[in-house]
């Protein structure tokens, strides 16, 4: 397991989800928006996120090498003029995703660079139809695919806007303006940006909207008008923290936390190939299957869902690597799909010290065993249960301790044949169909 990954179990913090630069993001309370997210996402569990526009032909970090200075922006932006993926296949994107058990998919519709991917018609707007030999609309095809698989569609779209002439930021070494000396042109702006998010929300009715590093507070994106808007286009429509004070649910990245964040609605993304969201030039690597499923489970125990990050090629591929790390991850989620989707957290890592999740009744309770322990201890959980292995349904006999007839401790032994090559799920039950439970402090917790 790389550093990287190890870093990502172990570190973080306990209590609070921390978001990009370390900082908390706060969002509308739970029961504004139980309702709307309980209608897919919360049962949803496994997502697809998509970095992908003018940085992939020269492979580039994405959009952040504008910052390095004017000279520098410049020779990025001509990426716009070489854009043309002759082998973006949204059919077969779509059916990878499938292959993975994705439930939803979200979309690079305009990153920081501004490019949009989409044929915007908001004046001095750049986009791909417009401004690159593709010439085409690269989200409809997309959506029009997942939709066929049955799998949600969501929109990222960037707060900055580090093209357009009235963004007050342009590099690190050149801001145009003041918005707080020149509000015309910041009201431009704002104009601006709600207006290709009324063109995304009518023209491809996203199930989601994901948006990124606001730069700006609350009341100077009018956070409040903006959700109010994308509601009055589509009530059902996801949105997440990034949209600052005013989102549905949380969503750090790259940080995993040694307990569930605070907030009742998460979700974390990390790339597939390991701290590259977006195609590197020569990138042919993607990281272990086995890591990504172990953090999957993590993410699964404390209630959250998963985003899986790929970054295409300039020619509109998936590169390899990822295509085969994703299948092999589906594989494994496809065997063990009882045990995550419709399922909530579950009991705490220190009943076992391995990740749980509970079914929605929480008659069932799944523990994800990675690769390599065969033993499991259980503590506090009521004796009275059947194990047996998801995929084969093999029984595992509990070897029992404690005071008969009360609560205490067993354990499991998982058979050599039974040992799933990533992570073995097992399932527990108690033959009466009541919930599992497990004592902890002189009570119960179901």
């Amino acid at each position: 397991m790389s550093k990287f990954f190890l870093s990502a179990i172990l570190s973080m913090c306990s209590l609070t989800a921390l978001g990009q630069f370390g900082m908390a993001r706060k969002i509308l309370p739970p029961e504004q928006v139980d309702d709307k997210m309980k209608e897919w996402f919360t049962d949803a569990k496994v997502g697809v996120f998509i970095h992908w526009g003018i940085y992939a032909v020269d492979g580039t970090v994405e959009s952040w090498p504008m910052q390095d200075g004017v000279k520098q922006a410049k020779a990025y932006m001509t990426q716009l003029n070489r854009f043309n993926p002759r082998n973006y296949n949204p059919e077969k994107w779509a059916a990878l995703f499938k292959t993975l058990g994705a439930k939803y998919v979200v979309m690079t519709t305009k990153h920081h660079d501004g490019v949009a991917l989409w044929n915007t018609r908001q004046a001095r707007a750049l986009s791909i139809p417009a401004h690159s030999p593709y010439k085409k609309d690269i989200i409809a095809p997309l959506f029009n695919a997942l939709r066929k698989e049955g799998i949600k569609c969501g929109a990222y779209f960037s707060n900055p806007d580090w093209s357009y002439p009235d963004y007050p930021r342009y590099t690190k070494d050149s801001v145009r303006y003041d918005p707080a000396r020149v509000p015309d042109r910041w009201a431009r702006f704002i104009s601006f940006y709600k207006g290709q998010l009324q063109e995304l929300m009518k023209g491809y009715k996203p199930d989601l909207l994901w948006f990124d590093m606001p730069e700006y507070n609350a009341d100077m994106m009018q956070a409040a008008a903006t959700r109010k808007m994308l509601l009055e286009e589509n009530p059902h429509v996801v949105i997440n923290s990034r949209l600052a004070e005013h989102g549905d649910y949380n969503n750090p990245e790259q940080d995993l936390f040694a307990a569930r964040p605070a907030d009742k609605y998460w979700e974390f993304a990390i790339p597939v190939t390991e701290g590259k969201w977006g195609y590197r030039a020569g990138m042919n690597e993607a990281s272990d299957p086995g890591t990504l499923i172990t953090l999957f489970a993590r993410v699964l125990a404390q209630g959250g869902n998963f985003l899986f990050d790929v970054g295409p090629d300039g020619n509109g591929e998936i590169i390899p690597a990822q295509t085969k790390c994703l299948e092999e991850i589906g594989g494994w989620i496809n065997k063990h799909q009882e045990a995550i989707y419709g399922t909530k957290e579950g009991i705490g890592f220190e009943v076992c010290g391995f990740p749980t999740t509970y079914s929605k009744d929480s008659a069932a309770l799944f523990v994800f065993v990675p690769h390599g322990n065969k033993v499991v201890n259980l503590n506090g959980v009521d004796r009275n249960i059947t194990a047996s292995i998801i995929g084969s349904g093999t029984l595992v006999p509990a070897k029992s301790g404690g005071i008969p007839g009360c609560y205490g401790w067993f354990t499991l032994n998982i058979p050599d044949q039974e040992e799933d090559k990533y992570m073995t799920v097992i399932k527990l039950t108690a033959p009466s169909g009541k919930p599992i439970k497990q004592r902890m402090k002189g009570g119960y917790i179901e």
